[in-house]
């Protein structure tokens, strides 16, 4: 018996196959299994690998060791032109002595004596930095002498020794000779101190240590002026930041030198005609030593960038040098005394 539903189907007769129609070489695809509801399979990931970061190490590696000697010879410029303040630390009986001895432990105990650093040091590349160590010691030198010629004939040893120490000398390394040269300095101060020995002072010889100055700014100021480029000089050359260096070294020991001598002596300026343009004097004296350019440019002054470093110093250099004559002819107005001198009472050194 047959019911409805079947009788809708019906069957249909089978296809005839050719048997030589068939590829039996043909190779056989494996069956794909998948999983119910199972996601399609990923191609595998390729495995990570450390050659870019390696790479990019030795180029960084590369670039610090190009970069590196350059960024030490900037960082070994340094210029100390602070102010000296005698007040603190150990008491100084003189104290524009204290200064010399101060002004030398600065560049002895801070960046060091480029002049003696070796060839492959990155000091020794510096222009800068030698020419404002050899202004100060010139500088101090200049002022031993004057301090010893000042004496009135005394030879005290001390002063002999620290004048013979801080004279240039290129056959030997300076660093042991400056260090000399300071206790030697620190010695002549501690004899004042106990009365041993003689210190100038007075007007008259803060008179000599006027014209001293004076001098000093008179030569600077002219060699500036001659290396000044009248013209776009653009970057100056070694010369020209070798005269600018000194000068500036010439400009802050006169500066410090004079202010510890305005200190000691303020009883005889306070009620003198030069106080007035003494002030003035080391205003302009400071101005000069401030001057602390990093790259010195010898620009002329129709130039687009840059300035003229060396001009600009020998101007300051010349109005300081006006300020301190007026001061000079304010003592010699007065009729002053030659240096007074404080005598020992122990005539031994």
């Amino acid at each position: 018996m047959s019911t409805g539903a079947t009788d809708e189907y019906e069957e249909e007769p089978l296809e005839d196959i050719e048997i030589g129609a068939l590829d039996y070489d043909a190779p056989i695809a494996p069956p794909i299994i998948r999983m119910a509801n199972s996601p399609a399979q990923k191609p595998p990931r390729k495995p990570l690998t450390l050659k870019p970061f390696i790479f990019a190490a030795k180029t960084l590696i590369v670039i610090a060791a190009i970069l590196a000697y350059p960024a030490a010879t900037i960082l070994s410029h340094q210029i100390d032109d602070r102010p000296i303040n005698l007040e603190t630390g150990r008491h100084w009986a003189v104290s524009d002595i204290g200064v010399s001895a101060v002004l030398l432990a600065r560049e002895l105990d801070g960046p060091g004596w480029a002049a003696d650093r070796h060839p492959w040091h990155p000091q020794a590349q510096l222009t800068a930095l030698p020419a404002w160590q050899d202004g100060l010691r010139a500088s101090i030198a200049d002022h031993a002498r004057l301090t010893l010629g000042a004496l009135d004939g005394q030879r005290d040893q001390d002063l002999v020794a620290a004048e013979r120490l801080l004279a240039e000398d290129t056959s030997q390394k300076a660093t042991p000779r400056l260090q000399a040269a300071r206790q030697a300095l620190m010695r002549y101060d501690d004899r004042v101190g106990r009365a041993v020995a003689g210190s100038p002072q007075g007007l008259g010889f803060l008179a000599r240590e006027l014209e001293l100055t004076l001098g000093w700014a008179d030569v600077s100021s002219t060699e500036l002026a001659e290396i000044s480029s009248p013209g776009d000089g653009w970057l100056a050359s070694s010369e020209a930041v070798r005269r600018v260096y000194y000068g500036k070294a010439r400009a802050h020991a006169a500066h410090q030198l004079l202010s510890a001598i305005k200190a000691r002596e303020t009883v005889s300026l306070s009620e003198h005609p030069a106080a007035n343009t003494f002030d003035l004097a080391l205003e302009r004296w400071r101005s000069a030593a401030k001057l602390k350019p990093l790259f010195v440019w010898n620009q002329g002054g129709d130039g687009l960038v840059g300035a003229n470093h060396p001009a600009i110093l020998a101007l300051r250099l010349r109005e300081a040098h006006a300020a301190t004559e007026q001061v000079l002819a304010a003592l010699q107005a007065n009729d002053e005394t030659p240096a007074a001198q404080e005598p020992p009472n122990n005539p031994l050194p």
